[in-house]
């Protein structure tokens, strides 16, 4: 018999929704806890119904039972922990024993964001955020940017968007920002006061 904990996250641009899910156990042979990858269902109406039926099935599939889960590793969306429609409370009608464990990868994002506010003189993510909207509905600034690149040095490549519910793109636009910075650095310094008027805040929406 199998103990294992279940981890999985919805990730999808598109309507249909797919869910990986991965189980951690002891391996029998090694003695050693390991996660594998069992399968990746597809949700088309992710609601937390709709996604605890897909997991069981997978689960089955694999030949687990709910009633050997201890652990259930989720983000903190309503849909994944609430206490009546989240997935959590479907699976704890198999088995009432199952602990809900925050992803550790998503608790850790949070807390860095939280603890880095309190430590620099800006937010990262803000800037990012700004960094993307200043050029992207601009040929004109596209262009000029492109032009200090080429001066720099630099390889021209595009400013990637962030998206904050979208955490885990957060390290990707800050390794392009770091990678463009000389030509970004010489752009900013010398076209700032021309383009102060202009400038416009991303809406609440496009955060």
């Amino acid at each position: 018999m199998v103990i294992y904990s279940l981890a999985t996250d919805g990730s999808s641009d598109e309507e249909d929704k797919f869910f990986p899910v991965l189980i951690t156990h002891v391996d029998e042979e090694t003695s050693l806890i390991t996660t594998s990858f069992l399968d990746m269902p597809v949700v088309n109406e992710a609601t937390g119904e709709n996604i605890a039926s897909a997991l069981k099935a997978s689960l089955k599939q694999g030949g687990l039972d709910v009633e050997q889960c201890v652990a259930f590793s989720s983000d903190n969306v309503s849909v994944m922990t609430g206490q009546h429609r989240g997935v959590m409370s479907y699976l704890r009608k198999g088995n009432k024993d199952i602990h809900l464990v925050g992803c550790p990868c998503h608790l850790s994002a949070l807390a860095a964001k939280t603890g880095g506010k309190a430590l620099r003189r800006f937010d990262v993510e803000d800037f990012i955020i700004d960094l993307y909207y200043q050029f992207d509905k601009s040929a004109k600034r596209k262009h000029q940017l492109r032009e200090f690149l080429v001066v720099n040095d630099v390889i021209v490549r595009k400013i990637l968007k962030h998206v904050s519910t979208r955490w885990l793109s957060l390290n990707k636009c800050i390794e392009r920002t770091l990678n463009l910075w000389e030509g970004l650095r010489s752009y900013i310094l010398s076209t700032f006061d021309a383009d102060e008027d202009d400038m416009e805040p991303p809406s609440k929406r496009q955060r």
